[in-house]
C-alpha cells in the first residue's frame, strides 16, 4: 500500500492501531479489505513494541456491533521518502485469497489544525473500491550468479530449509507443518518421484515453496542429460522450471559444476546436515537443524525412507530458528535470486518477474500493473 505525503513521515509518529472504535485519539493509517462474503479486515501499520524504527501490520476485525478487535500481527517492510510512505505486506501473511475484494483506506491524526476531535481522511470518499486478486502461478526463477553454493549471505539473517528425495508419502505432512507456521522451504525433487506423485509436487509449488532439481533417479554423478530430463519433468508436472540443482549424495565433479549453468541452474550443497536419513529421532534432528545461522542451508529429507522423525522435528526447528530472529526462506530468495510468477487469467496469463520491470502488454490488453494487484498491494513475499 502506498500513501502520498506532504513531508517525509517519521515511523515513530504512528500510534497504536485503533481498538474498539475508529474514533479513538492518535495517529494511524489503515486499509479495510473484505473478500467476497467475508467480514472486513483492518490492516494498520504500527510501531513494533520497543522499537520505534520498525513496523508490523496490526490486523483487526470489525464485529457485528461495530466494535473493532485485534486479530494478530504480520511483518511489514516500510520504504520512506520525502513524499511517499510505501508499506509492503505479503498477501500470504494476510491470508487474503484470490477473488473479488472491496477496500478503502483511511487515516487519522491530531494536532494543528485538528486539535479538537482529530482529522480523518478516506479514499474513496464514500463506499469502497472494487478490485480482483488473481491466483498466481510460479513459473520459474533466475539462476544465482555463482556456479556452486554451500550457504548464502548472512546479512539478512535468513535460513533456507531444504528437503531432498521427494515427493513421497511424507511430503504432505511436511507441507502441513510448514503451512501451520507460514514458513517457506525448498524441495529438491527426483524426477521419477515428481512423476509418481504429481499432485504433491504441485502442492509444494501452490503452497509457496520452491521446486528444485535433484536428478531423475538419485544416481551417483548423474549425466547432464539426466539432470536436463529432470528439469523437463518438473516443468511438465508443476509448470515451474527450476534454477537450482542439488547433486545426489553431495557428489559434485568439477565437470558437472561447470556444466549445470548451461541448463540455467546453479548447484546447491549445504552447510548444516541433520543426517535425518540415519533416523536419529526428532529431538536430535531438531538440535542439529537448530545449529543453523544467518545464511545457512539446512539439509533434510521428505523422501527416500521413513521420515516420521523429520516431520516430528520440524515444528521445534522452526520455533528455535525464529526465536533467534532468523527468517525462513527459499534457497533462491536466500541467494538473492528472482522468481517469475504469472497471474492466472486462463489463456491471458502472462509471466512477470516480481522483482523486475514488467514486459510490455500484448496489443489490446491493459498494462501488467492494471492486471496485477490492487494499487494497495505489492507482489507477495
Amino acid at each position: 500500500m502506498r500513501f502520498d505525503v506532504e513531508r517525509r513521515p517519521a515511523l515513530s509518529e504512528l500510534g497504536p492501531r485503533p481498538i474498539g472504535s475508529l474514533d479513538q485519539p492518535g495517529r494511524y493509517v489503515c486499509v479495510s479489505v473484505a473478500g467476497s462474503g467475508k467480514p472486513p479486515t483492518l490492516i494498520c501499520p504500527t510501531r513494533k513494541e520497543g522499537d520505534s524504527g520498525s513496523l508490523v501490520a496490526g490486523l483487526s476485525r470489525r464485529l457485528e456491533d461495530g466494535q473493532i478487535r485485534p486479530a494478530g500481527e504480520v511483518p511489514v517492510d516500510a520504504v520512506v521518502s520525502k513524499d511517499e510512505l510505501r508499506l509492503e505486506i505479503s498477501l500470504k501473511d494476510l491470508r487474503i485469497q484470490p477473488g473479488p475484494i472491496r477496500w478503502y483506506a483511511f487515516s487519522r491524526w491530531s494536532g494543528f489544525p485538528c486539535e479538537i476531535g482529530g482529522c480523518v481522511s478516506r479514499a474513496p470518499n464514500e463506499d469502497s473500491a472494487s478490485e480482483r486478486i488473481y491466483p498466481l502461478i510460479n513459473v520459474g526463477c533466475t539462476r544465482p550468479p555463482r556456479n556452486v553454493y554451500t550457504d548464502g549471505p548472512s546479512a539478512g539473517r535468513k535460513v533456507a530449509l531444504t528437503f531432498d528425495d521427494g515427493p513421497s508419502a511424507y511430503t504432505n505432512d511436511v507441507l502441513d507443518v510448514l503451512d501451520r507456521f507460514n514458513a517457506d522451504a525448498t524441495f529438491f525433487m527426483l524426477g521419477q518421484s515428481a512423476a509418481a506423485y504429481p499432485d504433491l509436487a504441485r502442492r509444494v509449488l501452490a503452497d509457496g515453496h520452491e521446486v528444485a532439481n535433484h536428478s531423475y533417479r538419485h544416481a551417483l554423478n548423474p549425466s547432464l542429460s539426466d539432470i536436463s530430463a529432470t528439469s523437463r519433468t518438473l516443468k511438465s508436472v508443476t509448470g515451474f522450471r527450476p534454477c537450482i540443482y542439488r547433486p545426489p549424495y553431495g557428489s559434485l565433479p568439477s565437470s558437472t559444476a561447470s556444466s549445470v549453468p548451461s541448463l540455467g541452474m546453479a548447484s546447491i550443497l549445504w552447510d548444516v546436515d541433520t543426517n535425518d536419513w540415519q533416523l536419529p529421532g526428532a529431538s536430535t534432528i531438531t538440535a542439529r537443524a537448530s545449529q543453523a545461522g544467518p545464511g545457512s542451508i539446512v539439509l533434510m529429507h521428505d523422501g527416500g525412507g521413513a521420515r516420521e522423525g523429520t516431520v516430528a522435528s520440524l515444528a521445534g526447528t522452526i520455533r528455535n530458528l525464529r526465536s533467534r530472529g532468523l527468517k525462513l526462506v527459499t534457497v533462491t530468495e536466500l541467494l538473492g535470486g528472482h522468481f517469475t510468477i504469472r497471474e492466472d487469467h486462463g489463456s491471458r496469463g502472462r509471466d512477470r518477474n516480481i522483482f523486475g520491470p514488467p514486459a510490455p502488454p500484448p496489443p489490446g490488453q491493459s498494462s501488467p500493473e492494471e492486471q496485477w494487484y490492487p494499487p494497495l498491494f505489492n507482489a507477495p513475499g
